[in-house]
């Protein structure tokens, strides 16, 4: 078997470039939306799947794994029904010592905004109680 020269090599690349990435992935994102858009509307499966690429605000999760040093997996999952779309700054954060510096899960009040929606609502409230 021969080998092909440095020229030869660059064309083939160019070439499988331009079918992988310029041809293929086009065509095979239009068949893998429209599988969904079919599963959705006709079939009702695959919501999660469909709902997630979809640019909405609300309904957005994500979940995180963490696996202890005894080897258990630990999982941790945050959803949000409904995104606030009103913000302000929370005085009791400016209010907090910032020295010694801590990651903001150990601090009171992790946030620097509250959501305006509920004005009694604070986000370290739920957290606090338990």
């Amino acid at each position: 078997m021969q080998s092909l020269s440095r020229g030869s090599d660059i064309i083939y690349y160019a070439s499988v470039f331009l079918y992988f990435w310029v041809f293929s992935t086009p065509v095979v994102s239009m068949v893998f939306g429209i599988y969904l858009y079919i599963c959705i509307n006709w079939l009702h499966i695959h919501f999660d799947e469909a709902f997630s690429s979809v640019r909405i605000a609300h309904y957005k999760g994500f979940t995180r794994f963490h696996i202890t040093h005894s080897g258990d997996l630990e999982v941790f999952t945050l959803a949000v029904d409904k995104v606030p779309k009103d913000w302000k700054l929370d005085p009791k954060w400016d209010g907090e010592s910032k020295q010694p510096q801590k990651p903001s899960h150990h601090r009171k009040y992790p946030s620097k905004w509250n959501r305006i929606d509920l004005p009694f609502y604070h986000q370290s409230s739920w957290f606090a109680s338990k």
